[in-house]
Formats: structure tokens, C-alpha cells, sequence
């Protein structure tokens, strides 16, 4: 049962296919972590370029409280959308990861066991 709860934690709470890792299955683990670390850096790279393209067309130099407001919620309709598919993408990749890394945990107790 060590194993499988090892692989659930690390899978749980650092990032999605570390349990897949811990449990010796490297390339269904990598391939979670490049998924989650790929989708991750596009949602970011896509809200930097929407907040640049926002402040861009407003041509203010400064921005007040009122102004970074505006901004969030501007930047937030814009990507709705993608947030939503990107949380159920994580959200997905996550559970899937967790419930597989227990399971194949779970049996490579067994067979130690």
C-alpha cells in the first residue's frame, strides 16, 4: 500500500504524472507533465499578449487602480472561453492521473506483497 499511496500524494499534490513517475511508468509521466507545463505556459504567453494588445490600443503610459480593473476584466472576457477548456483540461489530466497512479501503485504493492 506504500507504493500506491506514494504514487496518489505526488500525483495529488506536486503536479499530474509525478505518480506515474514515482511508479516507474516514465512515458505515460512525462507526457502528463508536458501536457499540463505546455497548456500552462500557452494560457500564459495568450493573457500576457491579450494584456499588451489591451494597453497598447488604450496608449496610456500609466495605469491606475481603476485602469488595472478595466484591464482584468477586459483580458477575463476575452478569454473565457479558454480558461474554462484549460481548467477542464487540468482538471481531467489531474484526477486521471491521480486514480491511475494509485491504481498501478496498488498493484505493484500487490506483487511485492
Amino acid at each position: 500500500m506504500k507504493k500506491a499511496l506514494t504514487s496518489l500524494l505526488l500525483s495529488a499534490l506536486v503536479i499530474p504524472g509525478a505518480g506515474q513517475l514515482n511508479n516507474r511508468q516514465y512515458v505515460k509521466g512525462i507526457i502528463m507533465i508536458v501536457v499540463v507545463l505546455v497548456s500552462f505556459t500557452a494560457f500564459i504567453i495568450k493573457i500576457c499578449r491579450d494584456v499588451l494588445s489591451i494597453i497598447s490600443s488604450t496608449g496610456q503610459d500609466k495605469m491606475s487602480a481603476d485602469n488595472i480593473v478595466q484591464l482584468a476584466a477586459q483580458v477575463q472576457q476575452k478569454n473565457a472561453g479558454i480558461i474554462v477548456m484549460l481548467m477542464l483540461l487540468f482538471l481531467v489530466i489531474w484526477i486521471y492521473g491521480i486514480i491511475d497512479a494509485y491504481v498501478y501503485g496498488k498493484k505493484i504493492d500487490q506483487k511485492k506483497g
